[in-house]
């Protein structure tokens, strides 16, 4: 196989979502990607798919589907997995739907072969973005677990591969013990005086120098080093940056090259009428461990959590195992889970994601996993000082504001106005174009009868964003319910309608301040409007429903009493 594709199919690795961020592909690039779908399998050349690029406008609409599709299936599905598959249609620069069409005017084509060429076009267009650099694991990557090599010299990037290439050689001999994650810091940065990478080089020189001299007498040994050296080559992280150590899977393809010499040793020097016996024997011993071995390592793969669970006693400095076996445990508790076991559980993850992020500082999720887990404990303040880790690496991350902001508010219901002030403050130091959070500390100032407090951010507020209706509800709500004072609550309670007449709470603060004022005419019109905002807010409707007893309609009033009802 040409080497570029064999690097296309085995270095393609899946990048999560939460991690592909700009630039994303151009015009041109996004034109050659989608090219790539038409070389896949077709039966009958139907194209029986298309694929739609999701502008960023439809996003929010898309996650809303997300969103009810995952309440059709899971109705105890938690606010925070809701949330997150709201989120899946705002990730990423480029986001394409693929479908398939299942009818056709022959119907001679089975739905099950549509299926498949959809999924080889799909795999079409994710090698071609591959190929282009997205979505994938690139030698400029500054991240180190795309490129475990991020700020190590030269020379000891080059004694570490040599390392490497050894611990290979002893896995073909001794599979044992058996891991799938070699990521950063699983393999330690060595230099060119490290024993073993010298040991390493001796041995690698010598299958080299032997293949090379004796391929041209058409040496079976030298054929089949050479078959080793040349597919191992490509994953072996000096021809292209793997994103990762190594990996035991990379070396499929190159046991052919073992396998031939042992074949050829076997043939020669065992089948004799002498040794036949002994190697009759020495085969099933040999067969018979690697099969135990074989099938003992198919249990870890059960499912992730089990794979993660096990590999992690065997790849204790690996900061993304680490990490995911935490996410994975804390992702395997739920409210059916017994509250003793779940705190266990809980506890002995975060030990793991803390080992991850020791190991690791620069991992985001690993920090925004820590403070998910501290949050499920309680632990509100160690919790707002994970996620300030993983905003510090990237300072708008969705899922860290998302979790600071409902701890913000859990803090605020169980009456830690420290804690959820404290977490207001840290969204709007690193968010701070995002005025909905101002205008939630200032909420909690007024409740908590800072009222002067929250006055001044307020006002700053609607300085910086002259067009944001709520801080403007907000002061004339004061104005009206703390002040007394209904000049200045109808100034800014009819600046706010003027900006958005939709506003619920708005034209709640309306009607209820007309009502206070004896002026019902107006305190109907802007409560009926609210009606229609929200037929359901009782609220609203009891309002409504004095209010026609005042006017003196009481069929009205009783009309919206029993409503309320």
């Amino acid at each position: 196989m040409d080497h570029f594709a064999e690097q296309l199919i085995h270095g393609r690795s899946h990048i999560s979502p939460k991690r592909l961020g700009e630039p994303g592909p151009s015009a041109a690039q996004k034109e050659t990607i989608l090219l790539a779908a038409n070389a896949a399998p077709d039966h009958g050349r139907m194209v029986p798919w298309r694929f739609i690029e999701i502008q960023q406008e439809s996003r929010n609409a898309l996650g809303e589907v997300f969103y009810q599709c995952l309440l059709d299936r899971d109705l105890n599905a938690t606010p925070i997995q809701l949330q997150e598959a709201r989120e899946k249609a705002l990730r990423g620069p480029l986001l394409l739907l693929a479908i398939v069409n299942y009818a056709d005017d022959t119907n001679e084509i089975s739905k099950e072969e549509k299926l498949v060429s959809l999924g080889c076009a799909v795999q079409n267009v994710l090698l071609s973005a591959y190929a282009l650099g997205f979505g994938s694991v690139s030698v400029e990557s500054k991240e180190l677990l795309n490129n475990p090599f991020v700020g190590v010299a030269l020379a000891d990037k080059i004694a570490t591969i040599f390392l490497t290439w050894g611990k290979y050689i002893l896995l073909v001999l001794f599979p044992h013990p058996l891991t799938h994650d070699y990521y950063p810091k699983q393999i330690p940065i060595v230099g060119f005086g490290d024993f073993c990478v010298i040991i390493s080089i001796l041995i690698y020189g010598f299958l080299i120098g032997y293949s090379v001299i004796k391929i041209w007498k058409r040496d079976i040994f030298a054929f089949a080093i050479l078959f080793f050296l040349i597919t191992f080559s490509i994953s072996s992280n000096l021809v292209f940056n793997i994103g990762t150590f190594m990996n035991e899977r990379f070396m499929f393809a190159s046991l052919i090259g073992f396998a031939i010499i042992a074949a050829y040793l076997i043939n020669k020097y065992l089948n004799t009428p002498k040794l036949l016996q002994t190697g009759k024997i020495l085969m099933i011993v040999l067969i018979s461990l690697y099969s135990i071995k074989t099938f003992s390592r198919n249990f870890a793969w059960k499912d992730s959590l089990t794979l993660y669970s096990t590999d992690v006693k065997t790849s204790t400095n690996s900061a993304k195992i680490n990490v995911g076996v935490g996410e994975l445990m804390i992702k395997s508790v739920n409210d059916k889970t017994p509250e003793a076991e779940k705190q266990r559980v809980i506890n002995e993850a975060m030990e793991h994601i803390r080992k991850g992020v020791t190991i690791y500082p620069g991992f985001k999720a690993g920090w925004i996993y820590l403070g998910y887990g501290q949050h499920l404990l309680g632990d509100y303040k160690n919790s707002r000082i994970s996620l300030i880790e993983a905003l510090k690496i990237t300072n708008n991350d969705q899922d860290a504001r998302n979790y600071l902001y409902g701890d913000a508010l859990t803090c605020y219901n169980l009456k830690d106005y420290k804690q959820s002030e404290a977490n207001f403050k840290t969204l709007i130091q690193y968010v701070p174009d995002h005025n909905e959070y101002l205008y939630a500390l200032a909420e909690l100032y007024t409740n908590i009868n800072r009222v002067d407090t929250a006055m001044v951010v307020l006002e700053d507020l609607t300085k910086k964003d002259p067009k944001f209706d709520k801080p403007f509800n907000k002061i004339g709500e004061i104005y009206g319910r703390i002040f007394n004072n209904f000049d200045s609550a109808f100034f800014y309670l009819n600046k706010a309608y003027a900006l958005n007449p939709n506003n619920l709470e708005n034209l709640r603060n309306l009607g209820t301040a007309y009502g206070i004022r004896n002026d019902y005419q107006n305190s109907l019109r802007y409560l009926l409007e609210a009606e229609k905002v929200s037929p359901t807010d009782k609220d609203i409707l009891n309002k409504l429903s004095i209010t026609y007893k005042l006017m003196g309609n009481m069929p009205k009033s009783n009309e919206y009493a029993a409503k309320v009802k």
